[in-house]
This record gives structure tokens, C-alpha cells and sequence, in this order.
């Protein structure tokens, strides 16, 4: 059975809850930083093999940017984002989809 997308607005700084699928964000006027842990989580198969399981998020910028007010991601950790300290989304309609590796983010996107 499939499950409904959490979507989730954010047009203020603040911390991302865990379990979010889709974080549509508006950086405004001065631009907003949202907070993200790395959650994971292990399952144990039928087998009695253990998995862990991590989170992988997509986000969207819904509002005009114009390089000078990002939606910034940092990690509440220091984990780092394809190596660098924090991911911005400059551009209306710019998005990225955030996977966790364990140590790190991989973010992918235009």
C-alpha cells in the first residue's frame, strides 16, 4: 500500500521535522536557513538481517530568488552536503533531492 507524501511549507527559518518527503520553501526578502537532522532508522528483515534505512527528502523553491536571499540547508550535526557546509536554493522553482549516507548528504538536482 502506498502512502501519501509528507509535503511540507516553509517560508521562515527553523528546524525540519524527520519524515518529511517534500519541503516546498520560500526564502522571501532576506532569505531563510532550514535546519535538517539525518535521521535513520534500522529494520530488521524477516530473515534476521539487519538494514539501516535512511532519510532522502526533496525540496523545492517556490518563490523568486535572486542569488542574495538562498533557502540554505545545514545539517544540525556539521554533516556535510556534497562536501560543503550548507546547500542553497537560489532560483524559483530550483530543487534538489537530499539523500543520507550515513556520514553526509548527496544532493542531486538542477
Amino acid at each position: 500500500m502506498r502512502s501519501l507524501a509528507q509535503i511540507q511549507s516553509f517560508a521562515a527559518s527553523q528546524a525540519v521535522p524527520g519524515a518529511i518527503e517534500v519541503i516546498r520553501a520560500a526564502g522571501g526578502a532576506s532569505g531563510i536557513t532550514l535546519t535538517v537532522t539525518p535521521p535513520s532508522y534500522t529494520v530488521q528483515e524477516p530473515s534476521g538481517i539487519t538494514v539501516a534505512v535512511y532519510e532522502t527528502f526533496t525540496a523545492i523553491r517556490t518563490d523568486d530568488g535572486d542569488g542574495t536571499n538562498p533557502v540554505k540547508f545545514v545539517d544540525s550535526t556539521g554533516a556535510l552536503f556534497n562536501g560543503d557546509t550548507s546547500w542553497n536554493l537560489i532560483n524559483q522553482n530550483q530543487w534538489a533531492i537530499f539523500c543520507w549516507t550515513g556520514t553526509g548528504w548527496d544532493v542531486f538536482g538542477n
